[in-house]
């Protein structure tokens, strides 16, 4: 996933990944069930969503 960034882009995502528990939790959950069903993934879409501020 970071080899498809720019460097400002995958220090940025690391960054947060390193200040933010909640976003930690929610990328190694993910990560653990991509390799639980490895064998059975042919393919995986990611959509994303920014909050607007009200």
């Amino acid at each position: 996933m970071l080899s498809m960034q720019t460097p400002a882009r995958s220090l940025r995502f690391v960054w947060r990944l390193m200040t933010r528990p909640a976003a930690r939790h929610r990328i190694l959950a993910m990560q653990a069930v991509f390799r639980t069903y490895a064998e059975h993934i042919g393919g995986i879409t990611l959509v994303g969503t920014t909050r607007v501020a009200a």
